[in-house]
């Protein structure tokens, strides 16, 4: 599962092996609780069932507020009733589904009650849940879990590792799907789910051999369930790189080496505590290859290409526009790796004293959005391009933003 999930599934499947092996020599425990977190449609119960599975454990699932709607008096004894019902395996795992619902008084008693009975006794009994948003989720609950892990959005090999896997799982030869697994950016699990199974379906109808024609045809009918549609259609894959644009070998090198070895050797940067750049700005007369160059970054990392055009931010609206530019960024963080590209950034963020009340609060909408990114471990950059850096607005210049 590694191999799908990444560094999410090596950690969860660390934390079962550690729990199953203190169970099978009768130890005690020592790591109880983990939660999963990502968007909806990203995996979380599919890895858990399945790394359980691998390890011999029995999931239960617990949905406390159809507990709590079917028995509100006794609450407290289904949930002790059900924690006696893990104890007549060797290994159990409580599954908590959506635990940022869980916030009014009476579940959260159940939650700690539940921990109460894991804790203190010698039960082999994990307690494992799964979340969409962290910022929903009662802090007091939320420190509860020793173990919190973040499912990250699919790259391109991790993609066709999914594929793969599903398709196999119906005994189809699999064709070479290399290349059509990075042209779905932005698809998660669900959607690859969604997409193969389409495909099988018209592929069994037909009762013709499996081919790669069959997934190109699927995919016309799936939207990527975490992706707005503005931007479905900008999430593109580029076979240039920079080693294919001529010239400018001194601009090549300080984008190698302020983007891509940041993306390529990240523990290496955050050892030394040191922090890349998280916006460039491209500034040059028309033709002298600044979109190219933009291009050429994301086609070398395999990172998602979003395209910002004025189109995209400005609303007629109040308060649209500084919506749409959280919106993009949030995109680019669920996406990530992520370049986002902002072509004649000078026509939104423009410096003239003129351009009135939009132009600034679009202006401190975005130094926001560019400051919590460089808070985060997202894999997001921002790249924009210019042909007039003196009409670009100077709040954007400064150190730390598109300098």
């Amino acid at each position: 599962m590694d191999r799908i999930f990444g560094s999410a599934g090596i950690r969860l499947s660390e934390f079962f092996k550690a729990a199953s092996h203190d169970a099978d020599n009768d130890i005690k425990i020592k790591r109880k609780s983990a939660s999963l977190c990502g968007e909806t449609g990203c995996g979380k119960k599919l890895l858990l069932s399945l790394i359980a599975k691998e390890y011999e454990f029995n999931l239960i699932e617990m949905n406390l507020p159809k507990l709590y709607s079917d028995n509100p008096t006794n609450i407290y004894h289904e949930v002790l009733n059900i924690f006696q019902q893990t104890l007549q395996n060797k290994k159990s795992v409580i599954y908590l589904k959506n635990l940022e619902q869980f916030n009014d008084y009476s579940s959260k008693m159940c939650i700690y009650a539940l921990f109460d009975l894991t804790s203190s006794s010698m039960s082999n009994v994990l307690i494992v849940s799964t979340l969409k948003d962290i910022k929903k989720l009662d802090p007091s609950i939320f420190s509860l879990f020793e173990e919190n892990i973040q499912i990250s959005a699919l790259n391109a090999p991790q993609r066709l590792e999914a594929f793969n896997y599903f398709l196999k799982a119906h005994n189809v030869t699999v064709p070479d799907l290399r290349d059509f697994a990075k042209s779905c950016y932005g698809y998660n699990i669900s959607d690859i789910l969604s997409l193969c199974s389409n495909a099988l379906m018209k592929c069994y109808i037909e009762n013709k051999e499996f081919n790669t024609q069959y997934m190109i045809e699927a995919k016309t009918s799936i939207i990527p369930c975490n992706s707005e549609p503005i931007f479905s259609s900008q999430l593109n894959s580029f076979q240039v790189k920079l080693k294919d644009i001529g010239g400018i070998t001194e601009i090549k090198k300080q984008l190698e080496e302020a983007i891509i070895w940041p993306y390529s050797y990240p523990r290496l940067f955050k050892r030394l505590n040191f922090r890349p750049p998280i916006g460039i700005l491209l500034y040059g007369p028309p033709g002298t290859g600044k979109t190219m160059i933009a291009k050429a970054l994301a086609s070398e990392l395999d990172a998602n290409f979003m395209v910002i055009s004025s189109a995209d931010l400005v609303k007629s609206e109040i308060g649209k526009s500084e919506k749409a530019i959280a919106k993009t960024f949030e995109t680019a963080k669920l996406l990530n790796p992520t370049i986002i590209f902002i072509d004649e950034i000078e026509s939104l963020f423009s410096r003239h004293e003129s351009s009135g009340n939009l132009v600034k609060k679009m202006v401190s909408q975005m130094i926001d959005e560019l400051d919590k990114l460089s808070e985060s471990d997202y894999r997001v950059t921002v790249l924009a391009s210019t042909n007039s850096l003196e009409l670009v607005s100077k709040d954007l210049l400064r150190p730390g933003f598109l300098n």
